[in-house]
């Protein structure tokens, strides 16, 4: 009966009427003082204490309206998707089928005269902060495909976030031993390499260090500005895109992570099915270490060795505006607009005009601009 007053959606309303409380109080409390304190025989004390509580008032005026707003107005993505808008923006957009992926449901044979394609990936794929599902690239692609080709042609979303190249195995084989695909397209993204990686004290990739000096639960402004101000500036949390660097750096793990990749191509393969790699960089980068183009190389040498279609889209999107690219400000995963100048790279280099689905319309590793 009474779940709403300490969850839900608007997170703990109970914590949230406290601080209402607490904004309330202060004006009050300056009215009673300009009225009852005799600041006549204690001028300085009344001076002092008069402006303290002004200043209290009108910071927990805007603390009580930052709080409000971010409570109950506020829904967006974060890169993390831990705050309270982010949650609120998973509810409102996100709708999963049996795999725990966003898409619809699959049927494990579709009509004959349909051409499937499978694309893999993790959040990027997904459509993290995309509300429109139509506006990922996976289903542009299609989308523009059936048109062009006058044939129906559907796409499986296999995505989640925090997938990495290993997670993918699993699914993908799972996929391609009980449903039909024709072809499979992974969208790999720098950090699919990270469970290889070593893990450093407290920092986690995938979930980011909780406030140990506030609870963060109990403000969703405080927990705004702790993920949003401070956490960026933290050690850990800044050095992940060297942390990234260092591993693929590393012989052995980036050994490792060629087996992982090369599984996945074989998986494909032994089920007579295409195999394509769509390289999506990072929109936005820190570190000093971190070299892109490097990282680059590296997937085109690989896919180049097993004889695999590759595509790099760090050209096509770096000719473009970093903010226009990004979720938001708070959220570097790619927008509608990055996923948009993705599909006509795809299109471009894989499926050109005059070739059908299931044919090459890109050279063998070949990075396309």
């Amino acid at each position: 009966m009474w779940d709403w007053l300490t969850a839900g959606r608007f997170g703990y309303i109970a914590d949230y009427l406290l601080w209402s409380f607490v904004a309330a109080t202060l004006p009050a409390l300056t009215y009673a003082f300009f009225k009852l304190f005799p600041r006549a025989r204690h001028p300085r004390w009344g001076w002092a204490l008069g402006n303290a509580l002004m200043f209290l008032t009108l910071l927990g005026g805007v603390f009580w309206i930052g709080e409000t707003y971010c409570r109950f107005v506020r829904v967006g993505t974060d890169s993390f998707g831990v705050t309270l808008s982010a949650r609120r923006w998973f509810e409102r957009y996100v709708s999963l089928n049996s795999w725990g992926c966003r898409d619809r449901e699959w049927l494990p044979r579709p009509p004959a005269n349909v051409y499937r394609i499978a694309f893999v990936g993790d959040s990027f794929l997904y459509g993290w902060g995309v509300e429109r599902v139509e506006d990922r690239l996976s289903e542009r692609v299609v989308a523009a495909l059936s048109t062009r080709q006058g044939r129906p042609v559907e796409s499986i979303t296999l995505a989640q976030p925090g997938w990495d190249t290993g997670d993918q195995l699993g699914p993908l084989s799972a996929l391609l031993d009980g449903y039909r695909v024709d072809e499979v397209v992974l969208i790999h993204v720098p950090n699919d390499i990270e469970r290889l990686l070593p893990a450093r004290g407290d920092f986690d990739p995938k979930r980011p260090p909780r406030c140990r000096w506030f609870n963060t639960d109990g403000s969703a402004l405080g927990e705004w500005m702790y993920y949003f101000l401070y956490l960026p500036r933290v050690p850990t949390v800044r050095g992940f895109h060297d942390w990234l660097a260092d591993g693929y750096a590393d012989a052995a793990i980036w050994e490792r992570q060629q087996s992982r990749l090369t599984a996945l191509a074989e998986a494909c393969r032994a089920h007579g099915v295409t195999f394509r790699v769509v390289l999506f960089p990072f929109l936005r980068t820190g570190g000093e270490r971190f070299n892109a183009e490097q990282i680059a190389r590296q997937h085109v040498e690989w896919a180049a060795s097993r004889n695999l279609d590759v595509l790099d889209l760090r050209s096509t999107l770096t000719r473009n505006p970093t903010p226009s690219l990004v979720v938001s400000s708070q959220d570097a995963h790619p927008s509608a607009r990055a996923h948009q100048l993705a599909t006509e790279a795809i299109l471009s280099a894989f499926y050109s005009d005059r070739a059908a689905p299931g044919s090459s319309g890109a050279s063998r590793a070949g990075p396309a601009g």
